[in-house]
């Protein structure tokens, strides 16, 4: 499935394989591989794939079919310091690094969009 989006993704900016390969500091070959499924990226190429592309690590594998990336900015602001309202799950989040925090909000909307009330 990754090799598809890629693919679509790489072809809807009009570029080549070469192009992207480059700007990502891989070979044309590694780049061609991923396409095809030969081979599949580290971690670290795989959120450069991601930055560039400007959609989500889990649309390019193929988890979601939601391109955006949440924006943190949409997310209130969670005490670090429990109060009476903040629950468990808030603290938890909270305690997340933004890439964590935003894996979380990829999934809720994943969540939201097979299971939202309709």
């Amino acid at each position: 499935m990754f090799g598809q989006r890629l693919k679509e993704l790489r072809e809807e900016k009009n570029l080549k394989q070469t192009d992207i390969a480059e700007a990502l500091n891989i070979t044309q070959t590694s780049y061609s591989y991923y396409e095809k499924e030969k081979r599949s990226p580290d971690y670290a190429t795989l959120k450069k794939l991601a930055e560039f592309f400007g959609v989500s690590m889990c649309y390019i594998l193929g988890e979601t079919d939601v391109r955006a990336i949440p924006i943190a900015s949409n997310i209130e602001t969670v005490p670090t310091e429990p109060t009476t309202t903040t629950t468990p799950n808030q603290i938890a989040f909270d305690e997340l690094d933004e890439e964590g925090q935003m894996k979380v909000l990829e999934y809720m909307e994943l969540l939201r969009q097979k299971h939202g009330k309709k």
